[in-house]
């Protein structure tokens, strides 16, 4: 045991002979939720600490008021020389108005394919961060809504996202393949098929709770073999075994179909003895949260056949209890102010 120690000691003095320098220090993950207007300021101190690149796939970039200080802070990254590339969704006019303004500016800037629906929020700064979840670059997502996202410093994460922005940026026509890769306390999942794998699996081995906040939710008597159905029955599976299962959605003060449609699978929950409840009217839910045990999934998705089967999105599995935990205290907060 005394020649080992001595050994690594001659091994850490013999590095700073030939390198002038002590072995560099490994970061350990840093893991921080971000909800609700958290977003901006963690956005920001993202793209302004920025060294090499930024890499962003939004659903939409509006030209409000909160967004133009994201898009001035980008153009500000470009002058200090970081590179920057941001691939929008080309369904939508606000989308063409930001492309041109950005670009104008010296900023790469695309549109996706007509072929695919990119419902992203993903930032990825520098091989090394990300930022994803629910919130849009609008200033209803950034300024009022409820949303869940997560900062993540872990290179082999980010490695990951990066891989599916570069296969996405040369061809966004196709959905990108990236291998599945999982570190202690994440798993990232951007393809679609590896979250809808990882939720049914969570909730089938589920042993104590399941807690959801969603925006969209649907079910489809038509299609009873759906991917939707089958988490939605897994869920009235759960509730059957014992766990605690609730489920909390979105009620829009403007938007009927969606309270048609989380309606009617909150119907289909409740008859089957799930706890459902609504946020308020006045407040806009646009979270995508999953609580399970004590892990947690969050990201871009809704729970809808268009969530789930065909746009393309972000999302991330976190295995952290005390992460978890953060998570649940939301979780129970926007719990307690809903309704039927």
């Amino acid at each position: 045991m005394r020649n080992r120690k001595k050994w690594k000691i001659s091994l850490f003095f013999l590095l700073i002979l030939l390198f002038g320098c002590a072995p560099a220090k490994i970061e350990k993950p840093t893991i921080i939720p971000v909800l609700n207007q958290s977003y901006f300021p963690q956005a920001r101190e993202m793209i302004q600490g920025a060294k090499e690149y930024i890499h962003i796939l939004l659903l939409e970039i509006h030209k409000d008021e909160s967004t133009k200080v994201l898009m001035e802070d980008l153009i500000s990254a470009k002058k200090r020389g970081v590179e920057i590339k941001v691939l929008l969704e080309n369904n939508l006019s606000c989308n063409q108005e930001s492309l041109a303004y950005l670009k104008g500016k010296g900023i790469e800037v695309k549109l996706d394919s007509p072929e695919k629906f990119l419902h992203h929020k993903l930032m990825i700064i520098d091989g090394k961060e990300i930022l994803l979840g629910s919130t849009n670059w609008s200033y209803m997502s950034l300024d009022y809504n409820n949303e869940t996202n997560v900062f993540i410093r872990d290179p082999t994460v980010a490695r990951y996202y990066e891989k599916y922005f570069q296969l996405l940026w040369k061809d966004p026509t196709q959905e990108p393949r990236v291998l599945l890769v999982k570190t202690k306390k994440v798993i990232p999942l951007a393809v679609k098929k590896d979250y809808s794998n990882q939720l049914h699996n969570l909730l089938n081995n589920a042993q104590k709770r399941i807690h959801i906040i969603m925006y969209g939710m649907r079910y489809y008597p038509q299609y009873p073999d759906s991917i939707v159905n089958t988490i939605l029955n897994d869920l009235i599976e759960a509730k059957k075994r014992g766990l605690e299962v609730k489920v909390l959605l979105d009620k829009s003060g403007y938007n009927q179909k969606l309270n048609r449609f989380n309606e009617e699978a909150a119907r289909y929950l409740e008859e089957n003895g799930v706890e459902v409840r609504f946020d308020s009217p006045e407040v806009h839910t646009h979270a995508k949260l999953i609580i399970i045990d004590d892990a947690t999934l969050l990201g871009s998705s809704n729970w809808g056949y268009g969530g789930l089967e065909l746009y393309l999105g972000s999302n991330v599995l976190l295995l952290d209890p005390q992460i978890t935990d953060s998570y649940e205290k939301y979780f129970q907060r926007l719990w307690l102010q809903g309704g039927k």
